[in-house]
């Protein structure tokens, strides 16, 4: 439960950090508010496996305990890949402005892959096949497609969508080992409770 709350709570706070990010673009620098929002995920994540859940059914946090990190890396890690190519670089004007551009032409694509993820977290969680187009590859590529829809006159953002999309793959690859170890943590945990109760009703 501590496992799946740390992630719920961490990849919240990345959810909640993005509206910060496209919020205050242009009154904080850029690069200092991503910097915070993943500080502030690793504390949240630290914090929560530390606090003592309310013990309600692990089925029910299962989905949700990789959905909803699965959607705060989308939100902000290509972004983040973003600005730290803009400070390698030194390049510090125009970031805002970028900002709110990626936040036009990634709406779209964002929402998609959001969707798909959302589905293939449930599907996963409920021990049913997700199907190609709900793999990580077929997410990417929905993805990618949805990123042309607004930019398909633009062909560069697409094709940066496209490339810091790769980014994302892993993590919707993991979702279905982490669930798997969660299982694996949990039955471990059953087979001693069976036995306890057996020999208290012996």
């Amino acid at each position: 439960m501590a496992r799946r709350h740390a992630r719920i709570w961490s990849g919240g706070v990345l959810l909640f950090g993005a509206v910060v990010l496209y919020l205050g673009a242009t009154l904080v620098a850029p690069i200092s508010i991503i910097g915070g929002i993943w500080l502030a995920a690793a504390t949240a994540h630290v914090l929560a496996r530390r606090v003592h859940p309310r013990a309600v059914d692990p089925a029910k946090l299962a989905a949700a305990s990789v959905a909803v990190p699965a959607l705060g890396i989308l939100a902000v890690l290509p972004l983040t890949l973003h600005l730290v190519l803009f400070a390698a670089t030194g390049e510090s004007a125009g970031v805002e402005w970028w900002v709110m551009a990626s936040l036009f032409f990634t709406a779209i694509t964002t929402i998609v892959t959001g969707v798909l993820i959302t589905l293939r977290a449930r599907r996963l969680a409920n021990g049913t096949p997700v199907g190609r187009a709900l793999s990580p590859w077929g997410i990417y590529g929905f993805g990618v497609l949805a990123a042309c829809l607004p930019g398909i006159a633009f062909l560069f953002p697409v094709a940066i969508v496209a490339v810091t999309g790769l980014a994302v793959v892993p993590f919707l690859e993991a979702m279905e080992s982490v669930l798997r170890k969660d299982r694996a943590i949990l039955e471990d945990l059953e087979i001693p409770e069976a036995l306890a109760r057996f020999k208290e009703a012996a």
